[in-house]
């Protein structure tokens, strides 16, 4: 493979990263205001953002120093996250935000719920292989092969998860609407540092989340 052909094919799949990235924020965006965890926070949107520089990074080392798997390992992890965090948005515009409107919404919501697992074994094996990209020495396998045995059990537990959780073809609107409003009270209460606003969040989480006829919260107060 010429230097040229090499530079052209890791640049592309860096674009798609990036482009894939990207169209997740922007469908967060979009769904902002329908979805009660959409992703559009300055917290979610840092973190997607943060992650371009993983195959920025990849397609510099890929590029000019092919044979240092890091670049390379940085390059995959760099796909999946895109494709993780664009088939997340996409899953919850198909299941909630505007129910049935999407193909293949089940399929990117049953993906997203493993595909974390291939960013986390890509940057085990960063730490192992960085900086030269090979093993310090033999001596090293070992804890490099358990390393990729238990990056595998943790993927294949985290598929038949999926798989199980997303074995049903009915989708619970209410339910996944009642986690979504308590995930999103429990990311807006670290946050909180006044009571009485922590117990007007929660007694309106709890009313959305579970529709009871009455909410009252009793706190102790001590003097």
């Amino acid at each position: 493979m010429t230097v040229r052909i090499l530079r052209w094919t890791t640049g592309c799949v860096a674009a798609v990263s990036v482009a894939l990235l990207t169209g997740g924020m922007a469908v967060a965006y979009v769904d902002r205001h329908l979805v009660p965890v959409s992703g559009w926070d300055f917290s979610s949107v840092f973190e997607e953002a943060s992650f371009i520089a993983i195959p920025a990074v990849g397609f510099v080392l890929a590029s000019r120093r092919p044979r240092n798997r890091i670049g390379w390992i940085l390059i995959g992890s760099g796909l999946v996250l895109g494709l993780g965090f664009l088939c997340e948005r996409y899953g919850q515009r198909g299941l909630v935000a505007a129910p049935a409107s999407l193909p293949a919404a089940r399929a990117a919501a049953w993906f997203v719920n493993w595909a974390w697992a291939i960013p986390v074994a890509g940057l085990e094996f960063t730490l192992l292989l960085f900086p030269t990209g090979r093993l310090r020495s033999r001596r090293w396998r070992p804890a490099a092969w358990f390393v990729a045995a238990v990056c595998a059990l943790y993927a294949a537990a985290m598929v038949t998860r999926a798989c199980r959780v997303w074995a049903d073809r009915r989708f619970n609107r209410a339910r996944y609407d009642a986690d979504q409003t308590m995930a999103a009270f429990a990311a807006h209460l670290k946050d909180a540092v006044d009571l009485d606003t922590v117990c007007e969040d929660l007694a309106r989480a709890v009313q959305a989340a579970l529709e009871p006829a009455h909410v009252s919260v009793w706190t102790s107060r001590r003097e």
